[in-house]
């Protein structure tokens, strides 16, 4: 059950909150510091501490995911 919330579940949902949290906020930095927040609590409640493998993981992949959308969104709006 934990590799279906690893590899499955957490990568959807990084992903997608990372795109409606940049959409909403307009600030690429604010949902990489949630999901380091949020992953971070989960490991010490929930997991172990091998689980912060995982968080910086997931950090980087919204890092990335809102970096992406901010240059998609730059890139839409020089060609208009």
């Amino acid at each position: 059950m934990i590799y279906v919330l690893v590899w499955v579940i957490l990568p959807i949902t990084v992903v997608l909150t990372s795109i409606l949290f940049s959409i909403l906020t307009k600030k690429w930095f604010v949902m990489p510091i949630i999901t380091f927040l949020i992953l971070s609590f989960l490991m010490v409640t929930i997991f172990n501490t091998t689980f912060f493998i995982w968080v910086a993981l997931f950090t980087i992949l919204s890092l990335a995911v809102s970096f992406l959308r901010l240059f998609i969104r730059k890139l839409v709006l020089n060609y208009r």
